[in-house]
């Protein structure tokens, strides 16, 4: 940024509100570790693990800090201006509000005030310098403020394409045409290194295999940067894939009261097909005097492993403790019955019926499959 004509200007409630997102993310990270090796302290065995290092209070308090100087690193690197709110006229704010206009929207969201003096601070600076400014976001609210003040603002979604509107606007034109062309080499290699991505199924003890792109579909591509011919692009994909994935079928086993853990629990498979919306970073070369003769370097994939969400697709278990063991003695009871009414069967439809749990026998070869209760009966 120092060596062009871009001046980054953040306001400082922007600034505040950035500040305090790390300080939660840092707090949060801190508890859930702490709270995840107190839970499975076994780990405290593992010479690689600094166990009581780790658990200690105030272990991890020097990540707020590493994270903080990351972001004042970042904004004098980048020659970052503040702009402050101070002289922003809250009568302004206060009236778009209550007419519901940008960026509050219809219902007058409250929690869109830092937005709103932030946008008013950077419309005074405008004024101020008979400046013009970028605002990436992606939020239509904000894009709604700037079609209301497109003589100061101009809006982006993505930070790749104002980049791009300083790149040598030629070249860009160029390059587009020569990504264009190879459209369906371009998909393919996308499709090739997305199956080389670790694949992750943590739940019911998943694994994944055979993984196959069906289908990926391109989005709006930015050039970055484009220089004595190499550059980087970003481009948004989505990704629809294939995969196998073997799990444990939490509708079997049984659950034991004394160790608290399901036991004899079957292993099964499904196939599942997935959708995955990311953004793509591109490396690629071109040749100076014809740059649309494109050629592709290496991609990048934003979102790191791919973890899939069993969850959503297999029926998951009641987790409550006394409900799986109020369903292992019922079963218990269940598999006496013969026929005719059943008085331990009557209280525990009553029981559910109370909760407004639904009773599930299906898993037992032979039972019926008990879904919904609206009284108690002896069935």
């Amino acid at each position: 940024m120092k060596r062009s004509r871009v001046k980054v200007l953040i306001t400082s409630v922007i600034d505040r509100e950035v500040i305090s997102d790390l300080c939660k993310l840092s707090d949060d990270a801190q508890k859930a570790i702490r709270k995840t090796l107190k839970e499975h302290s076994f780990l405290r065995h593992s010479p690689k693990v600094a166990f009581h290092e780790l658990t200690k209070k105030g272990a991890l308090a020097d990540l707020t800090d590493a994270v903080r100087k990351q972001w004042d690193d970042w904004k004098n690197t980048n020659s970052v201006e503040m702009l402050s709110a101070e002289g922003v006229d809250a009568e302004v704010i206060l009236k778009s509000y209550f007419d519901e206009k940008p960026p509050f929207g219809t219902g007058g969201k409250k929690l869109e005030f830092p937005d709103a003096f932030s946008l008013e601070a950077a419309k005074k600076w405008c004024i101020d310098h008979d400046e013009q400014i970028i605002v990436v976001s992606r939020d239509m609210d904000l894009a709604k403020f700037c079609q209301a003040n497109s003589d100061r603002f101009e809006y982006v979604k993505t930070l790749a394409e104002a980049l791009e509107r300083f790149s040598d606007e030629a070249i860009v034109a160029l390059l587009h045409s020569g990504f264009k062309a190879m459209s369906g080499d371009f998909i393919k290699y996308i499709g090739d290194q997305f199956e080389k991505r670790v694949f992750n199924a943590y739940e019911y003890d998943g694994e994944v295999s055979d993984v196959s792109v069906q289908s990926v579909e391109l989005g709006d591509l930015h050039i970055v940067e484009a220089e004595a011919g190499s550059g980087t692009a970003e481009i948004e994909v989505t990704v629809t894939y294939k995969a196998d994935v073997d799990y444990d079928d939490p509708d079997s086993g049984i659950w034991d009261s004394e160790d608290k853990e399901m036991i004899m629990v079957e292993r099964a498979s499904i196939e599942l097909v997935e959708d995955v919306t990311e953004t793509v970073f591109v490396e690629f070369n071109y040749d100076e005097n014809n740059p649309e003769i494109v050629v592709l370097d290496r991609v990048t994939f934003s979102g790191g492993e791919i973890n899939i969400d069993l969850s959503h697709v297999l029926r998951c278990p009641q987790q409550d403790q006394d409900v799986l063991e109020d369903s292992y003695l019922l079963r218990v009871e269940v598999s006496e019955l013969h026929t005719g009414p059943h008085p331990i069967l009557g209280m525990a439809l009553h029981a559910a019926s109370e909760r407004g749990w639904s009773l599930r026998a299906g898993q037992w070869p032979g039972a019926t499959q008990l879904d919904s209760h609206n009284g108690a009966d002896d069935r």
